[in-house]
């Protein structure tokens, strides 16, 4: 049985954190399965991208925009989600270089693993920056 997976999503701000060395992104989405808003503890994993090629991971794993290796835990309540990317606070979360913000090219790529993480789809389009 094929899954209908679908995340609309905002990109709602980003923020300087202290020294400027690095920021933050606010990202909320919307997820439904198969038209019905996903409700519960799932893992995601995130990327930002320039063309082919990685400027940043949610664990600092991925090369050549490739999905990382570790997950992110997220609670999703009636189909909504929300993160701060780059929030080193958060397990598997590392900052996000200032330098990443210069790309004009640059997009979030996400992975959504489900409630149990051992399958990670990803969830297309891109969403640029």
């Amino acid at each position: 049985m094929t899954r209908l997976i679908l995340l609309t999503a905002v990109l709602v701000l980003f923020a300087v954190s202290a020294g400027a060395q690095s920021r933050t992104i606010g990202y909320q989405g919307e997820l439904k399965i198969d038209g019905v808003p996903y409700d519960g503890d799932a893992y995601f994993k995130f990327v930002i991208v320039s063309g082919g090629e990685t400027i940043w991971s949610n664990d600092g794993t991925s090369l050549s925009a490739n999905v990382p290796s570790n997950a992110v835990s997220l609670n999703v309540r009636g189909g909504l989600l929300n993160v701060m990317l780059g929030n080193a606070a958060h397990p598997n979360m590392t900052p996000i270089p200032a330098s990443t913000f210069t790309r004009p090219d640059a997009h979030i790529r996400m992975w959504f693993g489900g409630s149990d993480g051992a399958i990670f789809e990803l969830l297309t389009p891109d969403r640029p920056l």
